[in-house]
């Protein structure tokens, strides 16, 4: 997993613990989260110290504002508040509904296309690229010239043999009927 999808995850997983916590929060009041006990409450988690900085990004990217930062200890009578990022166990958060609600459907939508494949991503790179040709011929049978499927090969990073790979598995498939690659002669 690359750093950018396990920071993805990781904010994923801290949008959907502050959305349960403001669901069960009457409205207009700050939520409360502490990262301790909403770690032990879910498998998956981030480490404590990821999520703190994850709520960091999403205050910057204006998703909330921090009203308070504190260190929370079941065992210590004490609640240590206005405490720097790095101590800080909860949070109490102002949600800023639009942006909030903005940033959780895009990362939302980032979990989703992590499940794909890169094999699957150049699948449906090449179906989208057949379907222009369908909407343009309005058929099954597509001839791909040979300037176009180049141009597919390059920018879909496959070799020849395996997009005559993908094809007979559209064709076995019902997507297309037939398929052919047209030589351009421009001597002709």
């Amino acid at each position: 997993m690359t750093p950018e999808e396990q920071f993805n995850k990781d904010v994923w997983w801290v949008l959907q613990a502050i959305k349960k916590e403001w669901l069960s929060t009457p409205a207009r009041e700050n939520v409360r989260i502490n990262t301790v006990r909403s770690r032990f409450a879910n498998t998956g988690s981030p480490p404590t110290d990821d999520i703190a900085k994850c709520i960091r990004k999403l205050e910057e990217q204006g998703a909330f504002r921090v009203v308070e930062r504190s260190v929370a200890d079941s065992l210590d009578p004490y609640h240590f508040v206005d405490v720097d990022w790095d101590r800080a166990t909860e949070f109490l958060l102002s949600i800023h509904t639009p942006k909030f609600d903005e940033l959780y459907s895009k990362y939302e939508g980032n979990q989703h296309s992590q499940f794909l494949t890169t094999a699957d991503m150049k699948k449906l790179y090449i179906l989208k690229k057949l379907k222009e040709l369908r909407d343009l011929g309005g058929t099954r049978q597509v001839s791909i010239a040979e300037g176009r499927y180049e141009k597919w090969l390059a920018e879909c990073d496959i070799e020849q043999h395996q997009l005559k790979d993908m094809l007979f598995s559209f064709m076995r498939e019902g997507l297309i009927e037939f398929f052919e690659f047209k030589v351009v002669n421009p001597a002709v």
